[in-house]
């Protein structure tokens, strides 16, 4: 999917406050290894279950088609589940975002 951090940053914005990095831009992480993987900072913890409640199962670009025709597949949207860094790096770890 052809996604920008902007665009799923404004997706995400309307279930809470998103995180911002040291220049003023949303804390979003797209996962180049995992493509449709995305990792999104809120401010308040709250607003990762609101996210979870009101995106999961829709449309980031509003439909089921996208603009080329082919299906878009809905969003998946959970809570991260981070592991130790000691754990992540003896096993390979393992990512948790939206996708």
């Amino acid at each position: 999917l052809d996604v920008t951090e902007q665009e799923v940053a404004t997706a995400f914005a309307k279930c809470g406050i998103l995180r911002r990095d040291d220049e003023g831009l949303p804390r979003v992480k797209l996962y180049a290894d995992v493509p449709g993987t995305a990792l999104v900072n809120y401010m308040q913890a709250a607003s990762v279950s609101l996210a979870t409640s009101i995106l999961d199962g829709t449309f980031l670009r509003g439909g089921p088609c996208r603009a080329d025709g082919e299906p878009e597949t809905p969003l998946h949207v959970e809570a991260a589940k981070f592991q130790s860094r000691e754990k992540e790096v003896g096993d390979g770890g393992g990512e948790a975002g939206v996708g």
